[in-house]
């Protein structure tokens, strides 16, 4: 900031234009800067100076046609914006000029002791501050905000380190569980053997059929399980697949209702979409059906039943909320 710099625009907002012509003889002698001078006589001149022109800095009266004391200073801050405010005093007015300031003007000035250099000096050292108050207030800016981004990285890392640790756990936990599973699978196997015919003339008991299938079944869902938990503790990316969604749904559907020991529930399947499929993780989609439908079974009373509906009413498939207004809850009505 000098005289080979771009004038400093200062709005003048002041009703004497005797004490105008001061200001803008004081000015015009500072030997530090230039300045270009615009007069606003009134408050509601000032405000569309402000909001129409470019201005460096505002050197206000306090006491206008249209508005006097502190109000003068709310309402020229509300302009301004960002612009410093200087304010002119009266000789009285000490406190009034204290309260401008601390309400948020850069400086004050005393009418009658505004001398030679003094004007000049007051302004520069008023828009200084303003940079400078702006510079912090950014620089405190950029601190909150990099300080906000390290609190949540540092959440990141303690959730990954926590997921890393369930991860290990898990894929223990699976190699654990794995082991005595398949010797329920050689059990199955055994059975089948036992209580099965071997040869075409004997009548095969279809009740017991039926049951090592569902055992057999329930041991595959076990293995997916345990298999998934082997994924967690190191993630893969989904087997995405075409998938026959009512294969899946009448498959969880078995696994669901054996799982209730009193058997006294029925699952009821109806689908208004034959042959409808996605493309999606088919043991991921089957770990959700059957947990719905497991939910559903057993919540259910005894001699109750589970309705499920396939639909398909739109290019994109969804549950129709008539059938199912909570998801695996039976409904209150039965």
């Amino acid at each position: 900031m000098g005289l080979d710099s771009p004038p400093i625009r200062v709005l003048a907002v002041e009703d004497d234009p005797l004490y105008a012509d001061l200001v803008r003889h004081l000015l015009r002698r500072d030997r530090v800067a230039t300045y270009e001078l615009r007069c606003a006589r009134t408050l509601a001149e000032a405000e569309k100076a402000l909001e129409s022109e470019v201005i460096d800095l505002v050197l206000a009266d306090l006491h206008l046609p249209d508005s006097a004391g502190i109000h003068t200073v709310d309402r020229l801050l509300a302009a301004a914006g960002g612009t410093p405010i200087v304010v002119l005093t009266g000789v009285d007015d000490d406190s009034v000029g204290t309260e401008a300031v601390r309400r948020g003007a850069q400086d004050y000035l005393v009418k009658q002791e505004v001398r030679g250099g003094i004007l000049g000096r007051v302004l520069r050292y008023a828009i200084d501050r303003q940079a400078a108050e702006a510079r912090e207030q950014r620089r405190a800016s950029d601190l909150a905000a990099a300080y906000s981004e390290l609190e949540k990285t540092q959440t990141m890392l303690l959730q990954a380190e926590r997921m890393s640790a369930i991860g290990q756990m898990a894929g223990g936990i699976a190699q654990e569980v794995r082991t005595p599973l398949s010797v329920v699978v050689q059990a199955i196997d055994y059975l089948d053997r036992t209580f099965l015919p071997t040869h075409e003339s004997s009548h095969p008991d279809v009740e017991v059929i039926r049951r090592l299938n569902s055992m057999r079944d329930a041991i595959t869902h076990a293995d997916a399980i345990i298999q998934e938990l082997l994924d967690f503790s190191r993630p893969n990316k989904p087997q995405l697949e075409r998938t026959d969604v009512e294969q899946i749904v009448r498959r969880a559907a078995e696994l669901a209702a054996a799982q209730r020991k009193d058997g006294a529930v029925d699952v009821d399947i109806q689908s208004d979409a034959p042959g409808l499929s996605l493309v999606t993780d088919r043991r991921q989609l089957s770990q959700v059906v059957l947990n719905l439908l497991a939910n559903a079974v057993q919540a259910s009373e005894i001699g109750g039943s589970v309705r499920v509906r396939l639909q398909c009413t739109r290019p994109t498939c969804a549950i129709d909320s008539e059938h199912a207004v909570r998801a695996g809850v039976p409904s209150l009505d039965g």
